[in-house]
């Protein structure tokens, strides 16, 4: 694979099941070279955000001294890591969202193919799923459908769904039996994915059914049947737009929903909260928050961040940058974190909220920042209740120890 690098790359076997023809049976004896996911250490957050190795089935993330990597001895090359990670940090050559856009632009905006409407159909590679032998497969049989084909039917993102539509699909089949899958995948909670986006399209006007799950029975029957009812369907007017002409990898999925419902004029406000959706909306009980900052710094993706300045500090939440992970939730020593998975449309593009704002305690005797003012009378209080000594509690630690202090400058002074 000489356009994939090394370290990408790992020797497998390919094993068939059920009744093969020979052919197929020698061709499998072969080894083949196959494409893995790699980490980009600087896009990672690193240790502190476990998603990439949460969704990992095979437990092939793993994390040491040196940070996070994938074992490629362990690692299948499924790609669900991919769209666990909020930072983009997993890159998986030949499979990289901007090649499957790139994809997905050949067979929607060229002019030369014929198929009307364009019905675009995701499937997984493995032949081991119920799309059948790629020697004998269904779709040289089932009329116009446009194939796009990935490792797993898990790296077909809600970013990938509707960037379809919005390069002018009228229909899209997602094809995969995950009861005979050999990458464990999760179907619940994928066709939780699946709802969010059918709410979606409820919301914008556009039938549902329009995005569907396919996969087992008479696979042949199921896809004809799909692309006849979609002929039957008038079809989605999109406005022309240039506003996502930028690599894929730099556009947002909140861009990418803010931009369609532009384009089909739409209602920009309403709530989405079928389905897993893909979007967190949080809030914090300010009268138990200390101010210790220690969400925002477990935050990947920047949606909650510290903002000290002068002598206050305080907490702002961007919600179009949260995913809904949870880090926050679990880091919050107490406990006064609130998430809720919801999609509020009018919150797309907008601003940063500050959520919590507090003053800083300076140290009595030099000057100098001891902690949020929240902090020190939680801290007071626990102490008192215990009828320990308080007046120390606004020194800070140097001070504390009887050194000598030197003279601090309060921020902003």
């Amino acid at each position: 694979m000489p356009k994939v690098p090394d370290k990408a790359q790992k020797l497998h076997f390919v094993a068939p099941r059920g009744e093969i023809s020979r052919r197929r049976l020698l061709h499998s004896l072969v080894p083949k070279y196959l494409a893995i996911p790699q980490i980009e250490r600087l896009r990672c957050a690193g240790q502190r955000c476990e998603l990439c190795r949460r969704s990992c089935a095979f437990e092939a993330i793993v994390t040491d001294e040196s940070g996070v990597s994938i074992d490629n001895a362990a690692c299948r090359g499924c790609g669900l890591c991919i769209g666990a990670c909020p930072r983009g940090a997993i890159v998986y050559p030949e499979f990289s969202l901007s090649e499957l856009n790139l994809a997905l632009e050949r067979m929607l905006l060229n002019e030369g193919n014929a198929a009307q409407p364009k019905v675009v159909a995701m499937l997984c590679q493995s032949s081991r799923c119920s799309v059948g032998d790629t020697e004998d497969t269904a779709f040289k049989h089932a009329g116009d459908l446009l194939p796009l084909e990935m490792p797993c039917l898990s790296m077909s993102s809600p970013w990938l769904m509707l960037r379809a539509f919005d390069l002018g699909a009228q229909g899209l089949a997602l094809v995969c039996d995950s009861e005979r899958c050999p990458f464990r995948f999760d179907a619940e909670r994928w066709r939780g994915t699946v709802r969010f986006i059918q709410a979606l399209f409820s919301h914008w006007g556009i039938q549902p059914e329009r995005l569907s799950l396919l996969g087992k029975g008479d696979l042949e029957g199921e896809l004809l049947r799909f692309e006849q009812a979609m002929t039957g369907l008038a079809p989605i007017s999109l406005r022309p737009s240039g506003a996502l002409k930028s690599p894929a990898e730099e556009v947002t999925l909140s861009a990418l929903i803010q931009d369609m419902g532009e384009r089909l004029g739409a209602t920009p406000a309403g709530t989405i909260s079928a389905g897993t959706v893909p979007f967190g909306k949080l809030a914090l009980d300010s009268s138990q928050c200390t101010g210790c900052g220690l969400c925002a710094a477990d935050c990947p993706t920047g949606a909650l961040a510290a903002v000290p300045g002068g002598d206050s500090c305080g907490l702002v939440f961007h919600q179009e940058r949260c995913t809904g992970c949870g880090l926050c939730i679990k880091v919050c020593p107490e406990s006064c974190l609130k998430l809720e998975r919801v999609l509020e449309l009018d919150k797309l593009g907008g601003s940063q909220q500050s959520i919590m704002k507090g003053d800083f305690v300076w140290c009595k005797a030099c000057g100098a920042p001891v902690a949020p003012r929240a902090m020190v009378e939680k801290i007071r209080a626990n102490i008192a209740a215990m009828g320990g000594n308080t007046s120390r509690l606004e020194l800070c630690p140097r001070c504390k120890m009887g050194a000598k202090p030197k003279p601090a400058r309060r921020a902003g002074m």
